[in-house]
């Protein structure tokens, strides 16, 4: 694959950065709202369980966690899902 070498300007790189970053927050954003993702402890919370229940529908194959840094969440449709099928 041939290496192509472009000039660009602090500016340009600045813009295309913002607009990258925005690109990915506005993406987050929706899909954090369009699953309603929830980490343990809210789900814990919400859904009246335990959080070693949480894991362990997680390590039973029952949830599937999507992690984002650190942190794993869990979205509200899944919860509701396996309650339900208890």
């Amino acid at each position: 694959m041939p290496t192509a070498i472009y000039m660009i300007t602090a500016e340009q790189l600045k813009d295309y950065a913002n607009e990258v970053a925005q690109t990915i927050l506005d993406g987050m954003s929706n899909h954090n709202s369009s699953d309603n993702l929830l980490t343990v402890d809210e789900v814990s919370k919400k859904f009246k369980v335990n959080r070693i229940t949480v894991w362990r529908w997680e390590r039973d194959g029952l949830l599937k966690g999507k992690k984002m840094g650190r942190r794993k969440y869990y979205a509200a449709a899944d919860i509701e899902k396996v309650i339900k099928e208890q």
